[in-house]
């Protein structure tokens, strides 16, 4: 049977979280939590699938958000290739 890469990638995220649980990963500690538990695996392919943005004007930004949004869309993406391409 052929699939798409999106079903692959469903299927993908679907395994990751029932094998790995959910992460936060706007949480620095988390992001290596996420490394120890797949580095045993043989990946052939990382799909970063975790993010999310802030539509507010900058006067209407919280900070604590923008700080949040970057540990997870900056941070754990950097840290995480870093490790899974070792």
């Amino acid at each position: 049977m052929n699939y798409s890469n999106s079903q692959r990638a469903g299927v993908i995220f679907y395994l990751t979280a029932l094998l790995f649980g959910g992460y936060d990963l706007s949480v620095p500690q988390n992001v290596f939590g996420v490394y120890e538990d797949v580095k045993s695996y043989p990946l052939q392919t990382w799909i970063n699938n975790a993010g999310f943005g802030n539509y507010d004007s900058v006067s209407h930004q919280d900070l604590g958000k923008i700080s949040q949004m970057l540990h997870l869309n900056v941070e754990a993406l950097t840290i995480l290739s870093y490790y899974i391409s070792l």
